[in-house]
């Protein structure tokens, strides 16, 4: 239902009491022993809402269960009962462009890796979308030569292509620019 979208964890209902009461302490977090049967989800910027006493995007997702097979000849089966929600510990630049973070880890190689235009525009990508360089964090050092590729290639190349300067083919031929990425510029309305 909300494939690639971020939400967070806001409130979790049903057993919870007796599931913290039955929690360990882990430092400053508790683990839960006992499974909630209600999460209630936030996602940021939604402009829909599921029912008039949540408010805007609030999804109530309760616990689903399945059974499955194991082994067909002993008919040996198991049971599993579980949120359909996956914890987003990481994302691809490709995935972040565009976006505004309020934190993040970023990967931009490591020091000894010889640098590419790839690796120099997509350690950019990660890093200019936090809000505040204090939310930076560069997981390890990188190479000296990752922000000296020179001037980006594509670009400029679909700003020639869009000002008629040159044709698709002067592109692909001349400056190995991929043609599907020129003609989808020039598709757009």
């Amino acid at each position: 239902m909300f494939s690639t979208v971020t939400g967070h964890i806001i409130q979790m209902l049903k057993n919870i009491k007796s599931a913290i009461q039955a929690s360990k302490e882990c430092g400053a977090e508790r683990m839960l022993t006992k499974q909630p049967d209600l999460i209630y989800l936030k996602f940021e910027g939604a402009t829909w809402t599921v029912h008039k006493d949540l408010g805007r995007g609030i999804y109530p997702l309760k616990a689903t269960g399945n059974i499955w097979t194991v082994n067909e000849k002993t008919n040996i089966k198991a049971k599993r009962k579980g949120f359909q929600i996956v914890p987003d510990f990481g994302q691809t630049a490709h995935s972040m462009q565009g976006a505004s973070l309020e934190a993040v880890i970023v990967d931009c190689l490591t020091a000894d890796h010889v640098c590419k235009m790839t690796d120099m525009l997509t350690s950019y990508i990660g890093l200019s979308r936090v809000k505040s360089k204090e939310a930076l964090l560069i997981s390890e050092p990188f190479s000296p030569v990752l922000f000296r590729q020179g001037k980006a290639i594509g670009p400029e190349i679909v700003m020639k292509v869009l000002r008629r300067e040159i044709t698709t083919e002067d592109a692909e031929q001349e400056h190995r620019c991929s043609l599907f990425l020129c003609v989808y510029v020039l598709s757009m309305p």
